[in-house]
């Protein structure tokens, strides 16, 4: 300008200092020196630490990280940050708020230990600036969540009411919540009930700390205050319910075998069943409905008194497979919830119609009655519960057992034509009968049931242990089978089973004796025994196999794959005779109608696949229980036994003398 002066203006950059050259060609240059600082604190940035998911009441892992900037976002050393938790009862290291001071990096830290709220962004920390109230405050959010469960509360479903069995209108829906009140959310819940039953065993808290199941009233009765426990943590809330109306308990039979009584009537709809259903607030007046795949048929009973209803059945209701409810409907109408009746095939009877005195003796069933401390031998019960084993002959080396529903070989291996007479029974290893590779015995791997074809079925196989058990007869010996139905038969030795012994599996395998129908095991190697092939479904299929029921002390265990229902409890100590009598004059849970089981009742309740015990009922000992059947003799100073340590069934060795202390568990 006139003063010889030039002059610009400099925007400083970032943070230190700056040179500016101002030069003339031909002088010396000037160097202007210029230096930029941090201004004061413009706003607040979160570095790191919020939105951790720590326990209530907990100090965070991570601290929360701010940083204060200028205007040009420069970090500002040396201000002072103030922290500030929410009203839920955090702190800052021991106190309640606290002042830090920025480092060169302008950030400040704190540790911050949650107050007892939980929940998406439910605490916080808010940041201000001391000295500098135009800067904007920041808030720091955190996650807390609930501590472990420590109360367990209805929310709704409580105090319901609803008829026996039937299942309640609302949902039972339990709060759970942590020490402080705090929603669980997340946890899972177990439910139980000793009365009725749940839709599930666990269900799952949701966010608002809520976990529901659907209840059904037990049909046991009378018990009409019932309860359903929801269980988190150790620690249970109680739902109570009560039952109303009438119900019913149990019903005498509630299985059968398709065709029962006589598969082979001319016209079933001519034989009546008399079905017993028992319970309790049956009235004058009151109607059987029989419910067939929906269409319902009403039965008019034969007598009511308040605990139980009589009624005849005619038996083309039992000639199709399957589950049919039946309740008892009160003049109203009013139904009470359903019972299922089973027609299914089942365990066949022992065979045996013989009785014995006290001196051995055989004797006829007749004499021998209620009230004698010989009574309810397996004899006695010989047309009871199962009937006697029905076959079917094919008329193609084939027949077919109408109790199980399995179509056998008629012939064992080496027999053939008509009546079984020609060839000879053939005794073969067991890696050949149940197909099972060995480098000496079967290198090729042959499978003598599993390669036949027979009667244009190719489906035949090696039968299980309680499948070749099922056509022992132990009302005869030389051979223990139906020598119309199995011709030829030998009985000098045994014949193999597909069931492996539980404690040696792939070396050996259980046997029958095929001359007194005892059940043992043999090498598959060392041992050559007969074989007989069988085809068709097994009928012990029931996926939960045993359901107890009733009060400790005298629960009752129902056995859904053969429609008996047993002492859960057992006794010990007795010889046989003693055994007949305890359950002959056994009451306990609710019945009166008490029997020692028969041999085939008693095996089978064996797993094979199990030992020690060799069983799944509930709490089974592995020891020895007697059966009601004796050793099929003219004299028979000994009885069927099981021994459930590893599942044999002997009736001629010592531990089968009458006079022998055994246990004993009691059948109806």
């Amino acid at each position: 300008d006139v003063n010889g002066q030039a002059q610009t203006a400099l925007t400083l950059g970032s943070i230190g200092t700056v040179e500016v050259t101002a030069s003339v060609s031909g002088l010396t240059p000037v160097v202007f020196s210029e230096t930029s600082i941090v201004g004061d604190p413009n706003h607040l940035v979160l570095v790191s630490g919020d939105s951790q998911s720590e326990t209530v009441a907990t100090t965070l892992v991570a601290p929360i990280v701010v940083r204060a900037e200028d205007n040009y976002n420069n970090p500002v050393q040396g201000v002072t940050l103030h922290f500030v938790p929410d009203a839920s009862g955090g702190t800052l290291g021991s106190v309640d708020n606290t002042d830090v001071v920025t480092n060169s990096s302008g950030e400040a830290q704190v540790d911050f230990t949650l107050g007892t709220l939980a929940g998406i962004s439910a605490q916080w920390i808010t940041v201000t600036v001391i000295s500098y109230p135009a800067v904007a405050a920041l808030d720091v959010y955190e996650n807390p969540t609930s501590d472990v469960p420590f109360s367990v509360t209805a929310d709704s479903g409580n105090n319901q009411l609803a008829a026996y069995g039937q299942t309640l209108v609302n949902p039972l829906v339990a709060l759970v919540e942590d020490q402080y009140g705090n929603p669980v959310t997340g946890y899972t819940v177990s439910w139980s009930s000793p009365d009725g039953t749940l839709d599930n065993p666990t269900s799952v808290t949701d966010s608002g700390g809520l976990a529901s199941n659907t209840a059904t009233m037990g049909s046991v009765a009378p018990n009409p205050n019932q309860e359903f426990d929801a269980e988190a943590n150790g620690v249970i809330f109680t739902f109570d319910a009560t039952a109303t109306g009438h119900w019913i308990e149990w019903i005498d039979p509630w299985k059968v075998w398709p065709g029962y009584p006589d598969p082979f009537a001319a016209d079933p709809s001519l034989i009546d069943v008399e079905v017993s259903i028992h319970g309790g607030g049956f009235v004058s007046g009151a109607n059987v409905i029989w419910d067939v795949g929906g269409a319902d048929e009403s039965i008019a009973p034969d007598s009511v008194i308040a605990t139980e209803v009589v009624v005849q059945i005619s038996a083309d209701h039992f000639i199709t497979l399957g589950s049919f409810p039946i309740t008892v409907e009160n003049p109203g109408p009013d139904p009470c919830a359903s019972f299922n009746f089973e027609v299914d095939y089942m365990i066949p009877d022992t065979g045996q119609i013989q009785c014995f005195d006290a001196s051995d003796n055989n004797v006829l069933c007749s004499t021998i009655v209620p009230g004698d401390p010989m009574y309810g031998q397996d004899g006695h019960y010989e047309q009871s519960t199962y009937g006697q084993h029905f076959y079917t002959d094919n008329t193609d080396i084939t027949v077919t057992d109408e109790i199980t529903g399995l179509m056998w070989q008629q012939c064992a291996l080496g027999l053939s034509g008509e009546g079984c007479a020609t060839g000879s029974p053939m005794e073969i290893d067991g890696f050949w009968a149940i197909g099972v590779i060995d480098p000496i015995y079967n290198p090729g791997g042959d499978d003598y049931c599993g390669d036949l074809t027979l009667a244009g079925y190719n489906d035949w196989r090696l039968p299980s242990y309680h499948e070749l058990a099922g056509i022992a007869d132990y009302g005869r010996i030389g051979p223990a089978i139906d020598t119309i139905a199995f011709p030829g038969t030998p009985a000098n030795s045994s014949f193999w089973t597909s069931s492996w012994v539980a404690f040696a599996v792939g070396n050996s395998a259980w046997t029958m004796s095929s001359n007194v129908g005892s059940l043992n095991y043999g090498g598959l190697g060392s041992n050559a025994s007969y074989v007989r092939c069988v085809r068709g479904a097994s009928y012990f299929e029931h996926p939960v196999r045993f359901v107890v029921q009733g009060t400790p002390g005298q629960e009752i265990v129902l056995d859904m794959d053969t429609g008996l229902t047993w002492q859960k409890e057992y006794s010990a100590g007795h010889n046989w005779s003693s055994a007949l009598s305890y359950c002959a004059g056994l009451t306990y849970g609710g019945a009166d109608d008490w029997r020692l089981p028969n041999v085939n009742e008693l095996r089978g309740l064996v797993n094979t696949v199990v030992h020690d015990p060799c069983s799944d009922f509930p709490e089974m000992p592995g020891v020895i229980f007697w059966s009601s059947t004796s050793y099929a003799s003219s004299i028979s100073t000994t009885a069927w036994y099981v021994q459930y340590n590893i599942g044999y069934v002997f009736g001629t060795n010592s531990s089968s003398d009458k006079s022998n202390a055994h246990f004993v568990r009691c059948v109806r």
